[in-house]
């Protein structure tokens, strides 16, 4: 699970670097669930938001894993 903490670590310092920018991170937030492994959660309100944000961290190549767009039926309470 290190990995994916890791992944998460990476979009919340580019959220925080892009914050005062004329072009900021439209996301709301980014988390994982213990025992799904390779798996995070961005929530935006376009998919194209979670690109932006993706964009440029080595671990999570736009392209290279599936990307899925999920509804709230699929979330999950932290």
């Amino acid at each position: 699970m290190g990995e994916e903490k890791d992944a998460i670590l990476a979009v919340m310092r580019k959220f925080v670097a892009y914050q005062h920018t004329e072009d900021p991170l439209k996301i709301k937030s980014v988390t994982y669930k213990d025992g799904l492994k390779g798996i995070l959660y961005i929530e935006a309100f376009k998919q194209t938001h979670v690109k932006h944000a993706i964009e440029g961290i080595s671990s999570l190549k736009l392209g290279a894993y599936k990307q899925q767009v999920t509804g709230h039926s699929a979330s999950f309470k932290v």
